[in-house]
């Protein structure tokens, strides 16, 4: 029986050797959709010729029009109201990429992509510390077993190499994992730089927006003494946020028009709201299906087992959300679940294992 210091070695080469010959794959892999307007807008920031022009500094109204300006590549993109604005959303990862990318003098596409796989090495990395965090006693004992399944079902698998070259959503999805990773590692929360941190984090991808914004709420009403200490606790929350999402509320205002175009087309749409949501549902399961098959049926397998630990319990009742989420807002959802599901499947994995260990204790594996 080898240690557990020589197995978690084992574990991290067998992570880094995937990453190499993922890279070897995918670091020119052509962007498609979403990924090429992602690299045209890192392109422009990183071939920019100053941060702002004499005239919009004189002006502030032709900053506009301050094009080849740093700051008007970097913001004019958050402008579009699609997704609700999406691309505010993405101004993390866009920056951090064109930083390596204008620094590195390597193609922007390739940068791109190699950031985007050890986005993946380093989520399988968190991933697994959270899995030992919560099933350390388990795993000490099953060595074997868990390496098997860890590897041969999740990291090796199909859609482990679909999701390698899909750039923003490894990194954003990384960055979920991070949070995971500190709120079990962390002793005494600090409300203010966990605020912080949900801030910076949600401008990686609306959808750390959406789980985000709904683990932080578990964790503040998780720590409810009484009603002083929630509202102390809320306040020093939202000092980050606010600083952070001030300037996307000035650019919804300076949209609501389009916004009020929006509602019109939704309101012209004659279709019964209990046949939407049948067939969001619909889509939904069968898309988990195809893609997750039991790690699925495990996590909902989740719902009717008592657990004690207050992480498994939040992420129980942040998945039940993102179902309901998924069925009541599902537009999003269906136009790119193939990215999207990459951050299901990190939840899935970490709730699924919860049931196969029960399987093993009662002998079902063996």
């Amino acid at each position: 029986m080898i240690g557990y210091r020589k197995f978690f070695y084992l574990i991290l080469l067998s992570l880094i050797f995937l990453t190499i010959f993922k890279i070897t794959l995918y670091y020119n892999f052509e962007p498609r959709s979403d990924q090429a307007h992602q690299i045209g807008w890192i392109n422009k920031i990183i071939n920019s010729k100053f941060l702002i022009s004499q005239e919009a500094i004189k002006d502030l109204k032709n900053i506009i029009n301050d094009y080849q300006g740093l700051i008007f590549e970097l913001v004019k993109p958050t402008f579009f109201y699609g997704n609700l604005h999406a691309n505010y959303f993405h101004l993390s990862s866009i920056l951090i990429i064109s930083i390596f990318a204008k620094f590195s003098e390597i193609s922007e596409i390739y940068i791109f992509n190699i950031l985007s796989i050890i986005s993946s090495f380093l989520s399988f990395y968190l991933l697994f510390k959270i899995l030992e965090k919560l099933y350390f006693e388990k795993i000490k004992k099953n060595y074997s077993f868990f390496f098997l399944v860890f590897f041969g079902l999740f990291v090796v698998n199909w859609y482990s190499f679909i999701f390698s070259p899909l750039g923003v959503h490894n990194i954003s999805s990384m960055i979920i994992l991070l949070n995971f990773y500190l709120y079990l590692n962390v002793r005494k929360i600090n409300f203010f730089y966990i605020g912080l941190l949900y801030a910076i984090s949600s401008l990686f991808h609306q959808v750390n927006f959406i789980i985000l914004s709904l683990f932080y709420f578990f964790i503040i009403f998780e720590k409810i003494n009484n009603s002083k200490q929630f509202i102390k606790n809320l306040t020093f929350f939202m000092v980050g946020p606010i600083f952070i999402f001030s300037p996307l509320v000035l650019i919804v205002i300076m949209n609501l028009d389009n916004y009020s175009n929006i509602v019109n087309d939704i309101n012209d749409k004659n279709v019964g709201i209990i046949k939407v949501l049948l067939n969001n549902l619909i889509f939904f399961i069968g898309k988990n299906i195809e893609y997750f098959s039991f790690i699925f049926f495990f996590s909902i397998l989740t719902f009717f087992c008592n657990d004690k630990e207050k992480f498994i319990k939040n992420l129980k009742l942040l998945f039940f959300l993102l179902i309901l989420f998924s069925i009541f807002l599902n537009e999003f959802f269906v136009s790119s679940y193939h990215r999207i599901s990459i951050y299901f499947f990190y939840i899935y994995v970490i709730l699924s294992f919860r049931i196969i260990f029960d399987l093993l204790r009662y002998k079902i594996f063996k």
